[in-house]
């Protein structure tokens, strides 16, 4: 379709008057109520710069937690660690340093002990 048909020519409307005077009507109504608004990129340009700072903050805290966290982890395997360690060294004290005196041994071993009832 060309652009002249959208015309009229020699007082006679084109074949595609009626969307011509469509389209004129439209860009009017939207001229007279300032509907186009700014333009587009500046918008588009905006709200990425704000979803940028949003994302970049979440990130922010993002690292801090991780950060937490993995302080957290060194500290606790270090805990863990010394915890091992002195149990580690509290059963070989035990096992060098028993108060128990040993029972003589006597031919009717094989029965269990019982204390008095």
């Amino acid at each position: 379709m060309s652009r002249t048909g959208f015309y009229p020519k020699n007082g006679v409307d084109g074949p595609y008057q009626h969307l011509a005077t469509e389209f004129n009507r439209r860009r009017e109504l939207h001229e007279h109520n300032n509907t186009h608004g700014p333009d587009s990129r500046d918008t588009e340009i905006s709200r990425l710069q704000h979803e940028n700072t949003r994302l970049r903050v979440r990130i922010a805290e993002k690292d801090s937690a991780i950060e937490e966290l993995t302080t957290f982890k060194t500290l606790s395997i270090s805990r863990l660690a010394a915890q091992h360690d002195e149990i580690t060294r509290l059963r070989i004290t035990a096992a060098s340093q028993t108060n128990l005196g040993s029972r003589p041994a006597s031919a009717n071993d094989s029965r269990p002990l019982i204390g008095p009832c």
